[in-house]
C-alpha cells in the first residue's frame, strides 16, 4: 500500500511518497505494472518471402521455425564460413596462450574464464589473417558482443564488396598493418 505523507523537506508539493508495505510480492508486482505500462514494440512484416503478416519479432508464429531454417542456410555452416579443422586448431591454441581468460576483462583487473575466440581485425577485413593466432583473442560473451557493435561501427557489416565511405578509413588503416595486432606480445598470465 502506497500513502502519502507531509514532508515539508520534500521539494514536491511538500508531498513525499512512502511504501509501506514490506511484503516483496507487492513490490515485484508493482514492477510487473510500470514494466506492462511500456509501449510495446511496434510490429513489422514477417520477414519470410511473400507472408502479409505482422509480428514484433523477425517471423510469424507461423513461419518461426521456417524462417530460422531460411536463415540458417543463408548463413551457410561453420566449414563454409571458414570454421573448419584449421581454424579449430588455431582457437584452441589461442586459448592455451591466454589461458581461458578474457582478454577485455582482464585489462579491466576481472577474471571472466571464456572459451570464445574472436578476430582482432575482423575477417572480412582481412581475410588473409584468418589462420594467424596473433590475430585472435579470448573474449568472453559480453565482451564479445561489445567488440563485434564496435566492429560494425568501425567496419561496417560484412557481405559488401567494397567498404563504404565511412568505414573506408579504418579498412584501409588495417590493411597498413604489416603484423597481427598480437605479434611478438609476451604472455603474461
Amino acid at each position: 500500500m502506497t500513502h502519502y505523507e507531509r514532508n515539508p523537506r520534500t521539494s514536491i508539493n511538500g508531498y513525499h511518497i512512502t511504501n509501506t508495505t514490506p511484503n516483496h510480492r507487492d513490490r515485484s508486482m508493482g514492477r510487473l505494472l510500470e514494466r506492462n505500462n511500456m509501449p510495446a514494440r511496434l510490429k513489422r512484416r514477417c520477414r519470410f518471402p511473400g507472408c502479409p503478416h505482422t509480428t514484433d519479432r523477425q517471423f510469424c508464429a507461423q513461419h518461426s521455425a521456417q524462417g530460422a531454417r531460411l536463415l540458417d542456410e543463408r548463413r551457410g555452416s561453420s566449414y563454409e564460413r571458414g570454421y573448419d579443422h584449421r581454424w579449430q586448431a588455431v582457437a584452441a591454441e589461442r586459448r592455451r596462450l591466454d589461458c581461458y581468460l578474457c582478454r577485455a576483462c582482464l585489462a579491466e583487473d576481472r577474471l571472466t574464464v571464456s572459451s570464445l575466440v574472436d578476430h582482432i581485425i575482423p575477417l572480412h577485413v582481412r581475410p588473409d589473417w584468418r589462420l594467424e593466432v596473433d590475430n585472435t583473442q579470448v573474449l568472453c560473451a559480453a565482451c564479445h558482443a561489445r567488440k563485434t557493435a564496435d566492429d560494425v561501427r568501425r567496419y561496417g557489416r560484412r557481405g559488401g564488396a567494397t567498404p563504404l565511405p565511412p568505414h573506408r578509413e579504418h579498412w584501409e588503416a588495417a590493411w597498413q598493418l604489416t603484423e597481427p595486432p598480437r605479434r611478438g606480445e609476451s604472455v603474461a598470465v
